[in-house]
């Protein structure tokens, strides 16, 4: 595995990341496109995050191991930031 690629795509989930700590749904990850432009194409739903198609949970499992592999303190605080996240959007149902 080429670390940094593994980087890169760390780095484009951190770009990603919403306000609230989650993640917009359908980005490609490994494109290096900045947010600005993507956003002109998708509009608002950018900055929705999303548990659909297996979103969130896997960006916040996908930080926190490039964490544990580089030590680097903003994938940790992307991971805690996104499990912050996803335990406010918890239902009852």
């Amino acid at each position: 595995h080429d670390p940094g690629a593994i980087e890169a795509i760390g780095a484009n989930l951190l770009m990603y990341q919403n306000a609230d700590g989650g993640w917009p749904k359908d980005v490609d990850w490994l494109l290096a496109l900045p947010k600005e432009e993507v956003a002109a194409l998708r509009g608002p739903a950018i900055d929705r995050s999303s548990f659909d198609n297996r979103n969130t949970y896997t960006q916040v499992r996908y930080l926190a191991a490039l964490y544990t592999r580089t030590g680097d303190e903003r994938f940790r605080d992307g991971a805690v930031r996104g499990i912050a996240y996803i335990l406010r959007e918890q239902r009852p149902s």
